[in-house]
C-alpha cells in the first residue's frame, strides 16, 4: 500500500509542480497542467502502484488531490 507521500510524490511528478506547491485542494479545476491526457496518465499510474482498479466511471471523480488521496489510503 503506498503512503500519503508516495501518491504525493507521483502526482507532483505527472502534473510537473514542486511537491512543496501540493496540497489537498490541488485539483483539475485550478491546475492548468492537469489535462484530461495527464489525469488519465496519473491515475493508471497509480493503479499499477497501489495494484487498484479505478473504474471508468470513477476515474473522473478522482479530480483533485483529496480525493486521490482518499481512495488510494
Amino acid at each position: 500500500m503506498l503512503k500519503r507521500k508516495d501518491i504525493i510524490e507521483v502526482i507532483s511528478k505527472k502534473i510537473k509542480i514542486p511537491i512543496s506547491k501540493i496540497t489537498e485542494k490541488v485539483s483539475v479545476e485550478n491546475t492548468p497542467r492537469w489535462d484530461s491526457l495527464t489525469h488519465h496518465e496519473l491515475i493508471l499510474e497509480l493503479e499499477k502502484k497501489t495494484k487498484k482498479n479505478v473504474r471508468t466511471d470513477q476515474m473522473s471523480e478522482l479530480n483533485s488531490v483529496e480525493k486521490i488521496l482518499k481512495y488510494f489510503i
